[in-house]
């Protein structure tokens, strides 16, 4: 009799962990539906995103007289960039850039140890993928206006 009961706490124990992570997941995606962890940009937003590019002022005859902008942005196509620039940026900002799907897992755990246990603030663990995600689709609350009353 005791033993059944020692392996019933077994079972329900097994059977609580192995749960907990679908659970936590399901949970997690009905939040991310019902945007209670912030607003989710729509599949055409992801496919057309707005760029903050400077507008560009021109005399009549052509001539480049100056930029209006918060940020000053010009468009440029990859192959325009020089290979040696593409690869500083993923060995400054994401060294394992190539490795991931877009979220380093490591980065991430060693971001959270350096900072949570160690209280050392050493840097981030977010890939050039979620920063680009950040800077394309700001949180309402991140945006900071430049401009009071705006």
């Amino acid at each position: 009799m005791k033993d059944s009961n020692g392996s019933r706490k077994y079972l329900i124990w097994f059977w609580s962990l192995f749960t907990l992570p679908f659970i936590f997941i399901i949970v997690l995606f009905v939040l991310i539906s019902f945007e209670k962890l912030g607003r989710m940009p729509s599949f055409s937003e992801l496919e057309n995103p707005e760029y903050n590019l400077a507008a560009e002022v021109y005399s009549e005859d052509g001539v480049l007289l100056g930029k209006i902008s918060i940020e000053n942005r010009t468009w440029t196509d990859y192959q325009d960039l020089s290979p040696y620039l593409v690869q500083a940026l993923i060995a400054t900002e994401d060294i394992r850039f190539l490795r991931h799907s877009g979220i380093d897992v490591r980065g991430l755990g060693r971001a959270a140890v350096r900072t949570i246990l160690l209280g050392q603030n050493t840097g981030g663990g977010s890939t050039i993928t979620q920063q680009l995600a950040k800077q394309l689709y700001p949180r309402d609350t991140a945006r900071v206006s430049r401009f009071p009353g705006r």
